[in-house]
């Protein structure tokens, strides 16, 4: 097959495959179309080319740079009792080494007695930064106290276990928070990154030049290359079964056959539970 040949595969593929994510689970392929949609006009930045999208049911979060994929990071989401909303976001501020302040939440109260046999309820009380502290050396601060940052929990990344926020691991939230700094622009004169870890107890606040979208989206389904990722229902908000999916792939012309390395699955695969693998090809 020349390549004239491999374009046309492909470009055959990715049209029948979107019209079958379309029917089943009514969203579009495109894993941008939030980056169309209008924002509030609120702020008087600039939006940026640099915007992200994360994936529920997948664990990861991708960064894009003008449609263009640049990196994937695997992440932990909320967990059930304090899910992740899908929803479109922005981010325009981070804070390095920054302090975690207890939110006014049932889940950070509790209830004790003092010796006196008197019932008193105790809320969480701050951290400083350290490696103590539950958001790790950034968080990049989103709408409605919605929060990506890092952890002193690694072994939570690819499960679900927040309180609704994005945690990931402390190296890969510096890395991601570092790029967006360098590809949105700051208000603030781009220092080197090693002062953040240098002073590690001095917090730090970046005001970007330019505001980068966030998408929070839950897709079950996704395409790499000719292989189709069946993500397991993380919060059973998307049902899907195999033979639902392959009968709509014969629907449209595709055929879908079991991968035999469902071990190596897409650019991230830190899930909890088995992301399945398929092969895709056009029906002769």
């Amino acid at each position: 097959m020349d390549d004239k040949q491999v374009q046309k595969t492909y470009h055959l593929l990715d049209d029948a495959t979107n019209k079958v994510l379309v029917d089943i689970v009514s969203e579009p392929f495109d894993a941008h179309h939030f980056y169309t949609k209008a924002l509030d006009n609120k702020s008087d930045r600039k939006v940026s080319r640099v915007y992200i999208e994360i994936n529920i049911p997948a664990y990861r979060l991708d960064l894009y740079e003008d449609g263009r994929y640049l990196k994937s990071y695997p992440v932990a989401v909320g967990m059930l009792s304090f899910k992740t909303p899908r929803r479109n976001f922005y981010m325009e501020r981070m804070e390095w080494n920054p302090w975690w302040i207890p939110p006014n939440a049932a889940w950070c109260k509790k209830k004790t007695i003092d010796e006196e046999g008197n019932e008193k309820i105790e809320g969480c009380k701050p951290v400083s930064p350290g490696p103590w502290n539950p958001l790790g050396p950034v968080k990049m601060i989103l709408q409605s106290s919605f929060l990506i940052h890092g952890t002193n929990k690694p072994k939570t990344i690819g499960h679900r276990a927040s309180h609704g926020c994005i945690r990931m691991y402390s190296d890969n939230a510096s890395d991601l928070a570092w790029k967006i700094m360098v590809l949105a622009g700051t208000k603030q004169p781009l220092v080197n990154q090693e002062l953040y870890r240098t002073k590690s107890r001095k917090t730090f606040r970046v005001s970007l030049l330019t505001r980068v979208q966030v998408a929070t989206v839950y897709k079950r389904l996704e395409v790499f290359d000719n292989f189709l990722l069946l993500h397991p229902d993380a919060y059973k908000w998307q049902p899907l079964s195999k033979e639902r999916i392959r009968e709509k792939m014969v629907e449209f012309g595709l055929a879908m056959e079991d991968d035999d390395e469902n071990s190596s699955i897409g650019p991230i695969h830190s899930n909890p539970e088995k992301t399945m693998r398929y092969s895709l090809k056009l029906n002769p």
